[in-house]
């Protein structure tokens, strides 16, 4: 229940709000499970209403929505409790433009402000570029590059991240990275469990995002300030 209080989550394929029930009424309901105070409650709400336009269709039930609309909510639920640790699974999947550049500075500001931790899980590179600066890569656990996305650029002299990711797949990283780097901690970031699963557990000690080779797609962490623990079953 303690972790509980301290994460969101959002799942791009899966809502978490009531069906049939205008959005509005999820909210209350989140407001009583959670806790949350009325004086938060408001600040959230308005914080919500201007940057995601949540007072476009907050009287709606979810089924009536479009994606991109149903995202929004998805998101205004899952940080009505202000948690410390927000996880996102393809938060702009399917979305048009203008709803995915809200939703992008939605997260920006969140983590500008709240200082939230957010792990982001997408396949769109411009997700990756848009809102992440700094960066690991791993392999079944084992930590292949740590540094910005500048650097990674300048690594492998292109400035296209979608063939950066190509050439990772298909060759790794070059041979003379960890000459240049020196030994890497591979504990930062570990997974555990069946990779198909997805089972995870982690300690995240600085900013980035995590790019993980096979069947998980790209884990992003924006800028954190403070050190946040996250511990799951193996």
């Amino acid at each position: 229940k303690k972790i509980m209080l301290r994460i969101g989550t959002v799942f791009g394929q899966k809502s978490v709000l009531c069906w049939d029930i205008p959005v509005l009424d999820t909210l209350k309901l989140f407001k009583d499970m959670y806790g949350v105070p009325d004086s938060v409650y408001k600040q959230n709400m308005e914080m919500f209403s201007d940057i995601l336009g949540l007072d476009e269709f907050i009287n709606q039930a979810p089924r009536l929505l479009s994606l991109g609309q149903r995202m929004k909510a998805d998101l205004a639920a899952s940080l009505l409790h202000n948690p410390d640790v927000l996880f996102l699974d393809e938060p702009t999947i399917g979305i048009d433009v203008l709803s995915k550049e809200r939703i992008r500075n939605f997260i920006l500001a969140v983590n500008k402000e709240r200082k939230t931790t957010i792990i982001l899980t997408t396949h769109d590179v411009s997700d990756i570029e848009t809102l992440c600066e700094k960066m690991l890569i791993i392999d079944k656990g084992n930590l292949l590059y740590d540094g910005t996305l500048t650097e990674l650029k300048a690594m492998y002299k292109t400035t296209d991240l979608e063939d950066i990711i190509k050439k990772i797949y298909l060759s790794g990283m070059p041979e003379d990275y960890g000459k240049q780097k020196g030994a890497v901690n591979a504990e930062v970031f570990r997974l555990h469990g069946n990779r198909n699963q997805g089972t995870l557990g982690l300690s995240i000690f600085y900013m980035g995002y995590v790019f993980v080779k096979g069947n998980l797609p790209l884990h992003a962490v924006l800028p954190v300030e403070r050190t946040v623990h996250v511990a799951s079953k193996k």
